[in-house]
């Protein structure tokens, strides 16, 4: 029975994504409960791949039973494992928030699951075709996600998403046609086991193949220069569109990226083009100029969508060290940040609502007005910056040491010099918050949050606090995919 779980959780997540638009059309009121429990379900499917992935070790599944050169590959390792469950449980938090809201959007619901679906695919894809079939069902649904706000920025940066991303799906298409032509397979671990070959016959090949994944990913990833849909997208999107697409989906690309990179180039590639070089000198570009970016902005959106541009630098850092330490500094970052990034960006939702306001210099005194809401967004900021003990001071604990083992030290200063940078953007609003008065004649009322809508921030920003004075726990999980992805 567990064998099948990789499939189960699609197929459910999908076929969710079906009915819940003929629950809405057939009794509304249900609309929510079969929302919150597909929700729900969803956790424990994600929560028994993670342990399968980590009791039994990876799981290869076939679908139709064909050979593994010749058909669909899913793999179920505790890579897969731990990002399905991270999330699923993200993913919940958010739909909790959107249930809170009163969203009565039988299709936006639809959308999320169809997103949760084509991530958990992209995540467990083992062989690249398929890999691309479902990022492109991420694409379609991504665009539908911002768009459906229906305002003309809301389309605007919808349309720009569509375009750039699709470029990038073009080159990760061309790129993939080339290896299959000069490898004869599509499956990664078949790919990997012609590599050598390959790089001898055709190194040249193999560099346009590595550049054109570099463009093609980049630019779902939105890494530094190639985030340039990536302001306005996230800024004109309903709240929540926003939380999920930051928080968990240009990650994932990130989790495939890299996993093709580990197990079908590295190491004979290094040889060949200096991929770690170019991918470091990226990531810092990203890290220093995507906060320089969020310093100037004067909307809190756009500062949060800025800086998540710098927050994909350091995954993209981790990864490209390939050092133990910092593989493990790039996964727990991942999960640190989506747990940050989906606190701030619906603390930012409720504000929002609360007050009209997205301006940060007309934000002063909502402290005392929204202690809750603020205090959670807070959090978040400090643990951004690096403020021990929150999570977010452990991703760049790692990353550090990671940067010493590959003897980097100028990527040291980099990550430290973040830090202040995103103290730089990050306290300004706190301390406006809490330490300013509006000015006589600008005072402004605050409609009162409800608890459904601020309980799932509450929770997003204690995880910030768990997760940090916890962090052995998922450093367990992290340091079985760290083992995988190094070869051992």
């Amino acid at each position: 029975m567990l064998k099948h779980l990789p499939v189960f959780l699609v197929l459910f997540q999908l076929i969710t994504a079906i009915i819940i638009p003929l629950i809405h059309s057939l009794k509304k009121q249900l609309t929510p409960v079969v929302v919150l429990s597909g929700g729900l379900i969803n956790i424990l499917l994600s929560i028994l791949c993670l342990y399968r992935a980590l009791e039994a070790g990876p799981l290869f599944y076939y679908p139709g039973g064909w050979e593994a050169h010749l058909g669909i590959a899913i793999i179920l390792d505790p890579i897969a494992g731990l990002m399905v469950t991270l999330f699923s449980v993200i993913f919940f938090i958010i739909l909790c928030y959107i249930v809170g809201v009163g969203r009565d959007e039988s299709w936006y619901y639809c959308l999320f699951f169809l997103l949760c679906a084509s991530m958990s695919g992209i995540v467990m894809a083992f062989d690249i075709f398929n890999l691309f079939v479902f990022m492109e069902i991420s694409l379609i649904t991504s665009v539908a996600l911002i768009a459906i706000k229906n305002t003309a920025s809301a389309i605007d940066g919808a349309f720009k998403y569509l375009i750039i991303n699709a470029i990038g799906s073009g080159c990760i298409l061309l790129g993939i046609g080339m290896l299959y032509q000069i490898t004869g397979f599509l499956n990664l671990g078949w790919i990997a086991s012609m590599i050598d070959r390959a790089l001898i016959l055709y190194p040249h090949v193999l560099t346009g193949v590595l550049g054109l994944f570099v463009v093609g990913f980049g630019i779902k990833m939105a890494i530094f220069p190639l985030h340039v849909w990536l302001p306005d997208a996230y800024s004109a999107a309903p709240v929540p569109t926003s939380a999920l697409l930051s928080s968990l989906v240009t990650k994932i690309y990130g989790i495939a990226f890299f996993r093709i990179i580990y197990i079908v180039f590295f190491p004979g590639i290094s040889h060949v083009v200096p991929l770690g070089s170019i991918l470091k000198i990226m990531a810092a570009l990203a890290i220093l100029l995507g906060s320089f970016f969020a310093i100037t902005q004067v909307d809190l959106m756009r500062m949060l969508a800025y800086s998540s541009v710098a927050q994909i630098g350091y995954i993209v850092l981790g990864f490209s060290l390939f050092t133990g330490s910092g593989l493990k500094g790039a996964f727990l970052h991942i999960i640190n940040y989506a747990f940050m990034k989906s606190t701030m960006f619906l603390a930012a939702g409720n504000i929002i609502r609360s007050t009209g306001r997205r301006d940060i210099k007309n934000l002063d005194g909502l402290g005392s007005k929204m202690p809750v809401t603020f205090t959670a967004f807070t959090i978040a900021a400090l643990a951004m910056i690096g403020i021990p003990p929150l999570n977010g001071f452990f991703s760049k604990w790692y990353l550090v040491l990671g940067s010493l083992e590959a003897n980097e030290p100028v990527l040291v200063v980099i990550i430290i010099l973040s830090s202040l940078l995103n103290a730089a953007y990050y306290l300004p609003v706190i301390v406006r918050a809490y330490f300013y008065k509006p000015a006589a004649g600008e005072e402004f009322k605050v409609k009162v949050v409800e608890p459904k809508m601020y309980i799932p921030v509450v929770i997003l920003g204690l995880s910030c606090i768990l997760l940090g004075l916890g962090v052995n726990w998922p450093l367990k999980v992290i340091n079985r995919s760290v083992t995988l992805l190094m070869g051992g």
